[in-house]
């Protein structure tokens, strides 16, 4: 499934990108080689966009959202592997492949092949810029368990001791309340030695069909305190397309349609996510499974003051895939450099693991087990996240500008040469 996933972004990524290698061209016979060089990345930022935005558009359902997106054929991937990864700071997601993109175009355009270099030079100093001017950290340091268990096998009851803040995958708090917390964490009537714990369970409920995802947050002393409803779904896995909904009624799959409806539908939230406040120096900006491929998430938790990222996931589903793998820890990797923030990923059936503020790995775990690691907050804000993917943005005001000057000089003209016409035939009665 993964590869079937990845294989259909990156046939789409790259026709995107072949057509706007096209558009490129032509602009390149109207318009200076300076002007071209100037507007070459955010033109080529917007198709990067584009192509993860069509790849998600596809699979849209009753229940998802229009600023999904799929990115997993965008070159942003790798280069967060790299040193480079650094730039995302200033110029985000979209705007970092767009460099990449840039050189591609650059060195296979004969014309202007000598300026390929040009990209590689800016990028390399944007990523010096954004890792100095990010270095510190100005939050605490807290310890944190991360769980790796599976839907069919928990661990069991999790000792906190001396822990801040523990971390569940996806469902791992199915069926529990203040009731039986006892279950799932050992809880205590000290109040000064509370610890916080974040996970997700399901809701069902006989108003609707299919069931809500809750994501629950609490602490051993009280118990739960605080929730909210999963707000991204996980395009065509959690909310049945409009496309494939349509071909199952073609075909007469209603009671397909049903079963999916029952067993897999999830009914999103009604507004984004806001991050679970624990201190003042503590704010999770806490998502579940799919918020991993939306960049623009966990920008606006870090844009409204969460200090921490965590994800919790269930991705039996994957089988292990390690291209899905790969994609996913860079996207978690582009989350936590971007935003400056560490990032915990919990997980059912999957690698568990825990990133820095600038992408470094410094926990993992692939078996069934916890991982406790040291963390830091920090509440220093990017300008990625700030105002977000400014550079794709740009390149869709480029283009649109484009577009409407074309045809308001075609206008023009053509009232002109339809005035001028008018005229000498006007004269040529007169002097006849």
């Amino acid at each position: 499934m993964a590869f079937s996933i990845s294989a259909l972004n990156i046939a789409l990524t790259s026709f995107v990108i072949w057509r706007t290698f096209k558009i490129l061209d032509y602009l390149q016979t109207k318009i200076s080689t300076k002007l071209l060089l100037f507007i070459v990345l955010p033109i080529l930022a917007f198709a990067d966009f584009m192509a993860s935005w069509l790849s998600s558009i596809i699979w849209l359902g009753p229940q998802g959202q229009i600023d999904t997106v799929l990115p997993m054929g965008s070159l942003a991937l790798p280069l967060v592997q790299t040193p480079l990864r650094y730039a995302s700071r200033i110029v985000g997601f979209y705007g970092l492949a767009s460099f990449l993109w840039a050189f591609v175009y650059l060195s296979l355009n004969k014309k202007i092949r000598r300026y390929a270099y040009l990209p590689v030079v800016f990028l390399c100093i944007l990523s010096f810029v954004g890792w100095v001017s990010y270095r510190a950290k100005n939050g605490s340091t807290i310890k944190v368990k991360i769980i790796n268990e599976s839907l069919q096998a928990q661990l069991p009851s999790i000792d906190a001791s001396g822990i801040d803040l523990v971390v569940f995958p996806e469902y791992g708090l199915d069926k529990t309340d203040n009731t039986n917390l006892n279950k799932r964490i050992i809880r205590t009537n000290n109040t000064q030695q509370k610890t916080y714990f974040i996970g997700s369970a399901q809701l069902f409920d006989s108003s609707y069909v299919g069931h809500i995802n809750n994501m629950l947050m609490g602490n051993t002393v009280d118990g739960f305190v605080d929730n909210q409803y999963k707000y991204r779904l996980i395009p065509g896995g959690e909310d049945l397309s409009y496309v494939l909904n349509t071909f199952l009624r073609i075909i007469g799959q209603k009671g397909t349609i049903n079963y999916f409806n029952y067993a897999h539908g999830v009914i999103s939230g009604q507004s984004q996510l806001h991050p679970f406040v624990i201190d003042a120096s503590l704010r999770v900006g806490a998502a579940v499974c799919s918020s991993i491929i939306a960049p623009q998430d966990y920008r606006l938790l870090a844009s409204k003051g969460a200090t921490l990222f965590t994800n919790s996931a269930s991705l039996g589903i994957f089988k292990g895939s390690p291209v899905f793998s790969w994609q996913q820890k860079n996207l978690a990797r582009f989350m936590a450099v971007a935003n400056n923030r560490f990032f915990l990923q919990a997980a059912n059936d999957a690698t568990i693991y825990a990133l820095d503020n600038n992408g470094n790995s410094i926990a993992e775990l692939k078996i069934m087990g916890y991982k406790d690691v040291i963390v830091q907050t920090n509440d220093l804000k990017t300008l990625y996240t700030y105002i977000g993917e400014w550079m794709a943005w740009l390149g869709g005001l480029i283009l649109l500008a484009g577009l409407f000057y074309k045809k308001f000089k075609t206008l023009v003209l053509s009232s002109w040469l339809s005035y001028t016409k008018r005229c000498n035939s006007l004269r040529r009665k007169i002097c006849h």
